[in-house]
């Protein structure tokens, strides 16, 4: 009987560990490429669940997408969109029904899991015009702040205003990619120069450029 135990209590435990093996990965959103092009750029079909929200960069919405299958051009990493238990970090660059042009998150996609990309589309250049007049942007985003703050001089890039001593704090975005706010008696979000410019601090946080 002891040796029977054994025998079984071995079998359980081979179980049980062969049975924890690593968290399959996400599954991507099934997509592929339509053969067709808008503004010289490929349109690639995705299926969608339900109607679906496009929104702009600050994340408000400019339009929405008909359930079933929509193109997409391309694809970045911004902040992770929560539906329900679905969650996503991954928005595609399309244009909604409405004609307005925006991000689609992949909670929407039809066949994928959470954190999955699209699959297939390729990720988006700030210098391509997909919507045929100008570069994408970026989706909405989360920004953490990264190291502490450091003295600076704030500016308006035409320097229409003399330069300001000022405090500059960097923030990191969602999608891996850094930001700099500047403050001289207000917030902005700046182009950092990484050099003195007529002054002694550096950077120069220039404001009216982004």
């Amino acid at each position: 009987m002891a040796a029977a135990a054994a025998i079984l209590l071995l079998a359980w435990c081979c179980t049980a560990v062969m049975g924890a093996g690593p968290a399959s990965a996400a599954v991507q959103v099934p997509c592929h490429d339509s053969g067709h092009s808008i503004n010289g750029h490929r349109e690639y079909n995705c299926g969608f669940w339900e109607t679906s929200p496009v929104v702009n960069s600050a994340g408000s919405r400019v339009g929405t997408l008909h359930s079933g299958t929509n193109w997409v051009l391309c694809q970045w990493v911004g902040k992770d969109y929560q539906l329900g238990s679905y969650r996503n970090k991954y928005w595609a660059y399309t244009e909604s029904d409405q004609g307005k042009w925006g991000w689609v998150n992949a909670t929407y996609g039809k066949g994928g899991t959470n954190e999955g990309a699209w699959a297939g589309v390729p990720k988006c250049s700030q210098s391509a015009h997909y919507n045929g007049r100008t570069a994408p942007g970026y989706p909405p985003q989360t920004y953490q702040k990264s190291g502490a703050s450091v003295s600076c001089y704030v500016t308006n890039y035409h320097l229409a205003t003399t330069h300001t001593n000022g405090v500059c704090q960097r923030y990191l975005r969602s999608d891996g990619l850094a930001r700099m706010r500047g403050y001289n008696g207000a917030w902005h979000w700046c182009e950092e120069y990484n050099h003195a410019y007529g002054a002694t601090k550096n950077p120069v946080c220039f404001y009216d450029i982004i």
